[in-house]
């Protein structure tokens, strides 16, 4: 009987994984104090891959509602009307009136346009 935790002990550090909670809480295995995960690295991993899950979920989500917002506009036909508003907004900057409007808003341009002659 005392002899499965060992065993179990060292099947979990031959294959590099670290012990069951279970195991590493049972009273034989506290009593050996320098096995294999040591009580300071027992549930440590590498830093990099430690949040891999959550990154995935985060990335899955925002996937997921950039599509449905996409979707959305799609449906209720938000390019066609921008397409439209710009068009308006670039044919009326190109009339005479908003010309006009441009330079009596900027008074200082041909005055400028003079100095660098």
């Amino acid at each position: 009987m005392w002899l499965a935790p060992h065993l179990a002990s060292l099947l979990f550090s031959l294959s590099g994984s670290p012990q069951p909670p279970a195991a590493a809480a049972s009273s034989r295995t506290r009593r050996v104090s320098l096995q294999w995960p040591l009580p300071s690295e027992y549930g440590k991993r590498e830093e990099g891959m430690r949040f891999l899950g959550w990154y995935l979920k985060i990335a899955a989500g925002g996937a997921t509602i950039g599509a449905a917002m996409e979707l959305f506009m799609i449906h209720t036909g938000f390019y066609e009307k921008v397409t439209v508003l710009e068009s308006e907004k670039r044919a009326w900057e190109s009339s005479p009136e908003a010309q006009a409007m441009r330079e009596a808003l900027n008074p200082w341009q041909k005055h400028d346009e003079q100095e660098e002659r």
